[in-house]
């Protein structure tokens, strides 16, 4: 039996999936952005790169953003444990 016509056919199934999902992805993205008001309308295939690329933008906003937060939660929570000890210590002392 031959192995490699199996394998081919396979292998071409994958491939197609993946596109499948990929071409997914890429439209799920596309309709969120054109819903919050991202996007372009121009001609010529403009729209679709202008889109994409404000999609990979905003995900690397978003990303950014929650970088920032968590760094001033981290901070916040510094400053309260220092208030705390020296609250404590306070009590301690008195």
């Amino acid at each position: 039996m031959d192995y490699s016509l199996i394998l081919n056919v396979t292998l071409a199934f994958f491939v197609i999936f993946v596109a499948f999902v990929f071409f997914l992805c890429v439209a799920k993205c596309m309709v969120q952005l054109y819903d919050n008001g991202y996007g372009d309308t121009g001609r010529n295939g403009t729209a679709i790169f202008t889109t994409l690329t404000s999609c990979i933008t905003a995900r690397q906003r978003r990303r950014d953003n929650e970088e920032l937060i968590r760094i001033h939660l981290e901070a916040l929570a510094e400053i309260r444990g220092h208030r705390d000890r020296r609250m404590q210590a306070t009590v301690t002392a008195v």
